[in-house]
């Protein structure tokens, strides 16, 4: 049997050669295979820049057109009615009372500082207990009774934090020998008070609200209704003649009242009252009855 000439060239050839061709061939296919592989692997990545290529086009042309990225201001985020503790009706709105001024009260005030509590007027707490102003996250009133002139260490202090309060002045009468009050004509009786000059500046520095403490500092229920009347009145009318201001905040001397009081001091004008009973918390329904605490140790 004879073999085909092609197959007998073939068997001639020297196996190198055929090994040779079939690496050749083999390398192609690998080529093939790894160039394919790549192709595939870099479809994504392209994708991806693409994406962020499209993206970074979308924001230049955001920031370039003609209306900015809206800016919510600090004052935007306060510009409706405060969200405030509620216990049974009542709103956690604390109110200090101080008579003279205590040796602490700086490190006191450093305290509301401390626990993020914005002191507020008295006039301030009345509008945010009764929903007609915004207010701070923790409003706090600063109230001093009577106008002793050492409360003028503590409006150095009050001055130091920017600090707003309220003071309550006695007019000072008859009834109390003149004695006491802004009006006091005796020097041999009685504490030293503020004088006119005094409350005036104390006032211009736009830190401080001036309230009434009634004329004689008189215990209110147990006075009859034309007594009341004359001390609730006619401390109003001599402070705001003096210091050219509406007087919209009372107090109760010794926090004594009665419903009379209470009545005779809308009647008169003023729109709130403080008492002496001890809570942080309001009634928002009574803005005549507020009560007040003593030092801001228990404030958190």
């Amino acid at each position: 049997m004879k073999l085909p000439k092609d197959a007998k060239s073939l068997v001639k050839k020297p196996l190198g050669k055929v090994y040779y061709k079939l690496f050749i061939a083999l390398a192609f296919i690998v080529a093939a295979i790894v160039l394919g592989a790549e192709l595939y692997l870099a479809e994504p990545m392209v994708v991806a820049e693409l994406q962020k290529q499209k993206i970074k086009n979308l924001s230049s042309n955001y920031y370039k057109s003609s209306t900015p990225p809206a800016i919510i201001s600090p004052s935007a985020i306060v510009a409706t009615p405060i969200e405030i503790k509620k216990i049974n009706g009542t709103v956690h709105l604390p109110i200090l009372l101080y008579h003279k001024t205590p040796a602490n009260f700086d490190f006191q005030m450093k305290h509301l500082v401390d626990a993020g509590y914005t002191p507020v007027f008295m006039q301030e707490v009345y509008m945010i207990l009764t929903g007609k102003m915004a207010g701070p996250a923790k409003p706090v009133a600063i109230t001093f009774d009577d106008g002793f002139t050492d409360q003028l260490e503590a409006v150095k202090i009050l001055k130091k934090y920017n600090f707003k309060s309220t003071f309550y002045i006695i007019v000072g009468g008859d009834l109390s020998g003149w004695c006491i009050g802004v009006e006091k004509k005796s020097n041999t009786c009685g504490d030293s008070y503020l004088n006119w000059d005094q409350i005036k500046t104390i006032q211009s520095s736009g830190l401080v609200e001036i309230g009434s403490h009634t004329v004689d500092h008189l215990q209110l229920a147990s006075l009859n209704e034309a007594a009341q009347r004359f001390q609730i009145f006619e401390s109003k009318k001599t402070l705001e003649l003096n210091l050219g201001v509406s007087i919209l905040s009372f107090c109760y001397p010794y926090g004594n009242f009665n419903t009379t009081s209470e009545q005779l001091a809308k009647e008169a004008g003023y729109n709130n009252a403080t008492t002496v009973v001890a809570s942080e918390y309001q009634n928002p329904t009574l803005p005549f009855r507020l009560n007040r605490i003593r030092d801001t140790k228990d404030l958190r």
